[in-house]
């Protein structure tokens, strides 16, 4: 969440340099409202009354068994109760249970321990989020972070990301194929994120959605304030295979959200083989498992920011905001 608020903050700073000084001093108040609505509504608080660390017991290599553990315990001399859960991603495959439903803890350290099993090599960020209410009642939600870098020969660990870039470039797809009978292709479906802090998807609106025939873009269109997309009337390739991709860039007439190496953030579906006429189906999502699901949170977040300036102060920015 801390980078959260760097990049909403470097947003804002662009703006200084394009705004008139009444216009900028709406965006910051724009900004600083929109964390504290996150902090009131999602339980998050500006300043934390919980303290943890997450540990893993050795690095471990592919195939190897070992215990992710999070130590916590609150700041101030009052108790708390909660809910806590493991989010392993991908490639890493829980032994034991992932939730703790109600756990109470006060300023002696508790730890929850989870067994997990490296199933395949790569660069794994582990989380734990810890829900919970002090005993004076102020709520807050925390995540808590490691990473794991692996291979069969070799293992690192990390609080920090162990590689400048790492991304996932599949989105969880549905397959359901839905035929109709007009004489034309249509491939459509809503596209989601999983908020780790209303602990529920969250529509990926205004992105853009990119439909590709093997190496060939046949059509471009974007999300809208629910998610949804559609292509309609599709004219394939007749000389290419029929399959179809779909790849969303997270990227509008707002801002375009940049990974360190200055790559647009994109992912893709699976390929959609054998197309036939008919309506098609996909419905993706940066489910809880994806690293990059908080790619979402910050599109989101800027978005509902500039959509303030421009209905709150009539004003509009002539090119997109680069978040890097």
């Amino acid at each position: 969440m801390k980078h959260i608020f760097r990049v909403l903050f470097h947003w804002t700073v662009t703006f200084l340099n394009e705004f008139t000084r009444e216009i900028a001093i709406c965006l910051l108040y724009c900004s600083l409202s929109c964390m504290a609505y996150t902090h009131q509504s999602h339980n998050r608080p500006v300043q934390s009354r919980i303290e943890g660390q997450l540990s893993l017991n050795a690095a471990l290599r592919t195939s190897q068994a070992g215990t992710l553990t999070l130590s916590y315990k609150t700041k101030l001399n009052q108790t708390a109760r909660g809910q806590l859960e493991f989010r392993l991603p991908k490639g890493i495959t829980p032994l034991s249970p992932v939730t703790f439903s109600s756990t109470y803890f006060g300023i002696q350290e508790r730890r929850s321990q989870v067994s997990i099993r490296i199933d395949a090599p790569g660069h794994y960020p582990l989380q734990a989020s810890l829900y919970s209410i002090t005993s004076d009642g102020y709520e807050t939600t925390e995540h808590f972070y490691l990473y794991l870098k692996t291979d069969p020969g070799q293992a690192e660990i990390s609080p920090y990301p162990l590689i400048s870039h790492q991304q996932n470039r599949e989105l969880q797809s549905t397959s359901d194929l839905k035929p109709l009978s007009a004489n034309d292709i249509s491939v459509g479906g809503k596209l989601t994120y999983y908020n780790d802090n209303q602990r529920q998807p969250r529509p990926l609106t205004r992105v853009k959605v990119l439909l590709v025939q093997s190496d060939i873009l046949l059509e471009t269109t974007f999300s809208n304030l629910k998610g949804d997309y559609l292509f309609q009337g599709l004219v394939m390739e007749p000389e290419k295979p029929k399959i179809l991709r779909i790849v969303v860039e997270m990227e509008n007439d707002i801002l375009v959200l940049r990974a360190p190496n200055r790559e647009i953030y994109t992912f893709e579906s699976d390929p959609i083989r054998n197309v036939e006429t008919g309506y098609i189906e996909r419905n993706l999502t940066l489910d809880v498992n994806n690293p990059n699901r908080g790619t979402g949170y910050i599109f989101e977040s800027i978005q509902k920011a500039h959509d303030f300036v421009e209905t709150q102060v009539n004003s509009r920015r002539t090119k997109p905001i680069n978040v890097i």
